[in-house]
């Protein structure tokens, strides 16, 4: 056991409890339309949460690596719904009714409506299928130990996980397997089992004995610490405190043994020491008969390696007492004079693995309460810092250009430079015309009016589907009191994009309004023009006074590219905002308001960079207007004309360029909002089909409930008929087994009378002759018997001593003793005579008292088998017991009807073989419950 390589240490696997089953989903939905806008859109999500629980139950047994692999699949469902803040609050989730058994008992039913208590509970069941799937592992091999080691070091670090969930709730308000004396005991079992693990590699290895004291060290007191916490667990078999026990002083026996061989190969090197070696195989048999004790008290043990190891070190003791007598003479120390061997732990409580924390992204999109209003608090402030930097560089950009042209910059420096049309305006005015204005202008405008109309008529059609989703559920609601309508935010999603729609169509009409005018049509006209028709109506340049033009150039150069740079940082900045993830950021967000406000601090710099870029033009315009003053006083005003001219040009390029940004916003805005009604209309469409399969499942339900309440009405009134077809009235009942209590009293008296007459008679006749007395001295013998035994029947059937109630085989056709409440004590089994009839007994006495006799010897030997009463023998069949209860006329139907198929339906569904089941509903008259028991018991 201990020194054999491929002996195997017994385990402990922890039981599992039993899952009731639960359709968690409509109080889920019911949540979820109180709680979330568009809360259809996570129905997918639902049906994948219901069938992954379904996987749940029945519970295998034994469970499999498919069972752990859905148990971790729904825990990770479950994480998914508590990181989105779902309820963890008994009564927020209505209708909502989960039911475990305990571990250790199942009798013990645990409730809980939250899904903080279904996240536990499905942990713990994660903990004890590991435990199980370890125990089954071949630990004859490497492979197998380094698996078994692994699952239960797994198996440990699920309850540790758990001990951390319960330390921070208010209250331990779980189960009484879920508190931390049970989950303490589970974490040092498993531990003890993979140290035991780590001990049963190293025997395979044949690491040296000092180690594997120290090993096994660990291993007891792993037990150790579970005993201790088990004097708190309430429910566990008796023979769980005795297995433990066991396996503590086994390893403490097997601590002491190898620290044993350790000293002797210490000793054998240094010449000194035999004397501890001696010590140490004292101890070691002190512990085992110890563990030998405890196997007197559990017939589950098994001891074959213990003895082993028990043989081989008394063996060793006398071999050393021997040597150390003849030759070492060393003291031996007392065993509290022995150090105390350390302990190496080389296990530890694993944490979660990731299959069950992270898996299929369940609910994706949904934001938890507090993760909304994060968000919303998000998009405001942000919406405000990009309306403020918009504002901010639109306001000084349009300053700057507004100043520039009052002073007729930089038109009068280009028409102060140039001899015929400026380069850069003729360049700007080509690239309009290539775009050929009044077809691009046009081509827009016709697009636009097209997505308008599609906008248009997709937000009409989503406002029908969903008013008639909401008619269709309020006239339900009406005439469903018990049904809560469908709170939905579809309608004022879509009223807020037809806002949107009615307002771009106005801003549509003042740009259709502005394309008609003469401003536009005069800069289309000049558009149209060629560069030699432009240069030909142009003033012709005046001899002026060379100027150097240069610093001023320079300065509205600066100028530009300080409004590029602003321009640029704008359009990063609102870039940067519109790829924010809002969903995602906000989803596992632990800490909303800091993750707000650290979002919006990294918005901060852009805006410090805007703010700065805009302050710098005051002071750079301020140059540009002084040196543009010098250059006005050399100049003077005789090219006046000529740069009223290139203004004309310059604008007609300009109004182009603002119709066709305007146009295309405008085609830019339907386009994006395009996309968005077709999914508000699909979402629409959804609703309405979501309504439809609510109300569906509502009146499925309700008629379900029903069918269910006609069934238990149609069960009770089928019992009331039988209970009157078996003459169940108490009043009745307790009338006649009175009357028939006097009846069998006066009987068995009037026996008793004859048979003393008789005796008397008998007694008289002195004339007889010998023989003939010896002859009757028999008779007379078995007369007396049947006298007292007469006797002993008469003091039962008048009640003056206290009926052994129990019956024998035969006695009464049931297989399970009845119950006071079944068979009265002054009560009696049913008539049955040798022939097997049933009937009244005759309430007139024998006419003689040898044929009272006789019938009591003939009833004796024949196949009737009466139940054993507390005064003796009986000799007559006893009167029959009163009508029995409802109740136990159904079992007594159970054990000889045929089974109900029913409960053989049900309990197969936990996994069992019918034949099984039938043979234990038979056993127990059909009673479903006990029958269930004796499976689960094996």
């Amino acid at each position: 056991f201990f020194l054999g390589p491929n002996s195997q240490i017994d385990m402990f696997g922890l039981p599992l409890k039993l899952i009731t089953p639960c359709n968690i989903t409509p109080s889920l939905t019911e949540w979820l339309d109180r709680s979330t806008p568009q809360s259809h859109l996570h129905d997918a999500s639902l049906r994948t949460l219901k069938n992954h629980r379904s996987l749940l139950h029945p519970v295998p047994n034994p469970p499999s690596s498919a069972y752990l692999s859905s148990l971790k699949q729904y825990h990770r469902d479950l994480q998914t719904l508590l990181n989105l803040k779902f309820p963890i609050t008994d009564g927020e989730l209505r209708g909502l009714t989960l039911k475990y058994s305990g571990s250790y008992n199942h009798e013990e039913t645990q409730e809980g409506s939250n899904l903080l208590f279904e996240s536990c509970q499905v942990a713990y069941q994660i903990g004890a299928t590991l435990s199980q799937l370890a125990v089954s592992q071949d630990r004859t091999t490497e492979s197998g130990l380094k698996i078994a080691c692994h699952q239960y070091q797994l198996a440990s670090g699920v309850f540790s996980h758990l001990q951390t969930i319960l330390a921070t709730l208010p209250s331990p308000h779980l189960t009484s397997d879920l508190s931390p004396s049970p989950l303490n005991l589970n974490m040092n079992l498993m531990l003890s089992q993979a140290q035991t693990t780590v001990y049963e590699k190293a025997k395979l290895n044949g690491i040296k004995p000092t180690i594997m004291a120290k090993i096994a060290t660990s291993v007891g007191g792993f037990y150790a610490t579970a005993l201790e916490h088990l004097k708190s667990v309430k429910g566990v078999n008796a023979d769980w405190k005795v297995q433990i026990q066991y396996h503590m002083f086994m390893f403490k026996a097997a601590a002491e043994y190898w620290d044993s061989k350790g000293h002797l190969l210490l000793a054998t090197e240094k010449g000194s020491g035999y004397g501890r070696e001696i010590a140490r195989l004292q101890t070691c048999l002190n512990f085992i008969e110890q563990a030998l004790i405890l196997t007197k008290k559990s017939t589950t043990i098994g001891t074959e390696g213990l003895i082993d190891l028990k043989n081989t070190a008394t063996e060793r003791l006398e071999e050393a007492k021997s040597d150390n007598d003849k030759i070492y003479l060393e003291p031996v120390p007392k065993p509290a004079e022995l150090p105390q061997i350390k302990r190496a732990d080389l296990v530890k409580p694993l944490p979660l693995t990731e299959d069950m924390t992270r898996g299929e992204d369940l609910f994706r999109g949904m934001l938890s309460v507090e993760g909304r209003r994060g968000k919303e608090r998000f998009e405001k402030a942000i919406e405000e810092a990009v309306k403020n930097a918009t504002a901010l560089v639109s306001t000084t950009s349009n300053g700057a250009r507004a100043s520039l042209k009052r002073v007729g910059l930089p038109e009068s420096l280009q028409a102060y430079k140039s001899e015929g049309l400026p380069e850069e305006v003729w360049s700007k005015i080509h690239e309009a015309q290539v775009q050929q204005p009044r077809v691009a202008l046009n081509g827009l405008k016709s697009d636009i009016d097209s997505k308008a109309l599609s906008c248009s008529q997709l937000i009409m059609d989503s406002l029908t589907v969903i008013n008639e989703a909401s008619r269709i559920d309020d006239v339900f609601a009406r005439s469903n009191p018990q049904y809560e309508p469908i709170n939905s935010d579809h309608k004022r999603t879509v009223q807020h994009y037809k806002n949107l729609m009615d307002n771009a169509q106005k801003s549509d009409k003042v740009l259709e309004g502005n394309l008609g005018n003469a401003a536009t049509r005069a800069a289309l006209g000049m558009l149209d023009r060629s560069r030699e028709m432009i240069e030909a109506d142009m003033p012709k340049k005046e001899s002026q006074e060379a100027f150097d033009t240069a610093p001023l150039e320079n300065e509205l150069m600066n100028l530009t590219r300080l409004m590029t740079i602003r321009d640029a940082a704008l359009a990063k900045f609102m870039g940067d905002v519109e790829s924010v993830d809002l969903e995602n950021s906000f989803s596992g967000a632990a800490d909303v308001d800091k993750k707000v406000n650290e979002m919006l601090a990294s918005f901060d710099q852009v805006q410090i960079d805007i703010a700065d870029n805009c302050g710098r033009q005051e002071e750079l315009l301020s140059r540009v207007f002084g040196l543009n003053e010098a250059f006005s006083a050399a100049v003077g005003s005789k090219s006046s004309q000529r740069e009223e001219y290139l203004v004309r040009v310059t604008s007609s390029y300009q109004t182009f360029n603002s119709l066709k940004s305007q146009l295309t916003e405008g085609l830019n805005f339907y386009q994006s909002l395009h996309p968005r009604l077709i999914e508000s209309k699909r979402e629409a469409d959804d609703y309405l089909v979501t309504v439809r399969m609510r109300h569906q499942e509502f009146v499925e339900n309700k008629e379900r409930r029903e069918r269910t309440r006609s069934q238990e009405e149609s069960d009770a009134e089928l019992a009331r008929r039988l209970a009157q077809e078996v003459g169940i009235d108490d009043r009745v009942a307790d009338r006649e087994r009175k009357q028939r209590e006097e009846q069998d009293a006066a009987y068995a008296a009037s026996l008793v009378a004859m048979e003393q007459e008789e005796l008397e008679r008998e007694n008289g006749e002195q004339e007889h002759q010998q023989q003939q007395q010896q002859q009757q001295q028999t008779p007379n013998e078995e007369q007396k018997e049947d006298a007292s035994t007469l006797s002993s029947w008469s003091s039962w059937l008048t009640g003056s001593k206290p009926a052994d109630t129990t019956p024998k085989k035969g006695g009464t056709g049931l297989s399970q003793p009845l119950t006071q409440n079944e068979y009265p004590a002054a009560a009696a089994p049913t008539y049955q005579s040798s022939s097997g009839g049933n009937g009244d007994a005759p309430p007139v006495p024998p006419p003689s008292f040898e044929s009272a006799t006789q019938q009591f010897r003939t009833e004796r030997t024949s196949s009737y088998e009466p139940p054993t009463m507390g005064g003796g023998g009986a000799i007559l069949p006893p009167p029959g017991p009163p009508p029995p209860s409802f109740e136990s006329v159904q079992r007594q139907s159970g054990s000889s009807g045929p089974i109900d198929e029913n409960k053989v339906t049900r309990i197969a569904e936990m996994g069992f073989q019918k034949e099984d089941i039938r043979k234990a509903l038979r056993d127990h008259n059909g009673d479903e419950e006990a029958a269930l028991n004796q499976l689960l018991s094996g």
